[in-house]
Formats: C-alpha cells, structure tokens, sequence
C-alpha cells in the first residue's frame, strides 16, 4: 500500500501547531485538519496550500475529533469542554465575477499581460472601479464582499459578512 503525504503550505501553519485529526471532503479535493493550536482548516489536498482562514474553536492541546456534512458546508468539531463547536462555510458561487480580476489589479498596481509584460495600471482606474463597484445595486456574495473591502477601515464591520 502506498501512500503519499500532504506537505501543507508552512507559511499557512502556526509554529508547531500539530495536525492530530484530518478528514477528506466527499470528492477528495479538500481535507479538513484539526490541530493543537485549537484551529481547524481546510487545505487543497493536492498541492497543500490553505482553501480558508483558520477557525479557531477549542482549546489548545486538545485531540478534538472534526466531522463536516456530506456538502462540505457545515463542520463541527470538539472544543475540549462540554460543548460541539459548529460553523458554515456557505460555497461562493461561481463563476467569479468578471469585475475581480480587475480589481486584484487595481489594487495592485499591475497587470501581467499573457507575454509577461509588466503593465502599470493608474490609481484613477482603482478610484472609477471603487466608484462603480461600491454604488452597484447587487446582492450576491461577491458584491457585498467588495463593498465590505473597498470600505472605510475605521468604519466597516471586522469580517464582510458580520452585522
């Protein structure tokens, strides 16, 4: 029997945080780990690297047994006290929209052309995206996530799905 070990992304992984549970999503893409620090995460099973932020929950040092639905949207997890520790991680829709990509340059200042060519992209670009995107009228995931992002810091909620 052979077997191969997934290497998760050590930039993504507390010094000495320990894996002590895992768990596969129904197609195998994913795995889902527990570890002492008292996170749980989900990684990308082939290349290691994190698919979320960690969602702290528990105690540290605790061997905590993890369980996900079978839509690999709804996760529990022990906490180390008399108590379940459940959370949702609602899919986003896709495809992305177009708009993204756009913004990611924006905010970057660049973009990488298909040659590989550097091309600078202006601040005023940001400022008619930021315009455009913050006045939009939609709702979906992706908008309300932009709105949130391209807020005020001093004002917006700590996550951009919070009240």
């Amino acid at each position: 029997m052979e077997y191969q070990l997934l290497r998760c992304d050590p930039s993504a992984v507390p010094p000495r945080a320990w894996v002590h549970r895992s768990l596969f999503s129904p197609d195998g893409l994913e795995v889902l780990t527990r570890s002492d620090d008292g996170t749980f995460r989900r990684w990308d099973a082939a290349t290691g690297l994190p698919t979320s932020e960690p969602y702290v929950a528990g105690l540290q040092e605790t061997r905590a047994e993890v369980a996900a639905a079978p839509g690999w949207d709804w996760f529990a997890a022990g906490t180390g006290r008399p108590e379940v520790a459940v959370w949702h991680e609602e899919p986003w829709p896709l495809p992305v929209p177009a708009w993204l990509p756009e913004l990611a340059e924006a905010v970057a200042g660049v973009r990488f052309e298909a040659n590989g060519v550097e091309t600078p992209i202006p601040a005023t670009a940001f400022l008619r995206l930021k315009a455009r995107l913050t006045t939009a009228s939609a709702t979906d995931p992706w908008s309300r996530w932009a709105k949130w992002f391209l807020a005020d810091r001093a004002t917006r909620t700590v996550a951009w799905d919070s009240s």
